[in-house]
């Protein structure tokens, strides 16, 4: 859930629904939302580079060890 939230705050996303509200056609009203709202698709085209340029599996380790000693 913290990452649905996130997504829509963010604004690259809609907003998240508890997963046991979720059916098809809810579920495809929001894939539509996500791949065809032209905010959403700006948004996420701003941050979609920003995201693919930072190597997340080394800031984890870096975290983890940081944590660790």
């Amino acid at each position: 859930f913290y990452w649905a939230h996130r997504v829509a705050r963010l604004g690259i996303g809609p907003r998240a629904l508890p997963v046991d509200l979720i059916t098809a056609d809810i579920l495809t009203d929001r894939l539509d939302a996500a791949l065809g709202d032209p905010v959403i698709r700006r948004r996420a085209a701003t941050l979609g580079p920003l995201i693919a340029a930072r190597n997340g599996a080394d800031a984890a380790v870096d975290e983890i060890e940081r944590l660790a000693s």
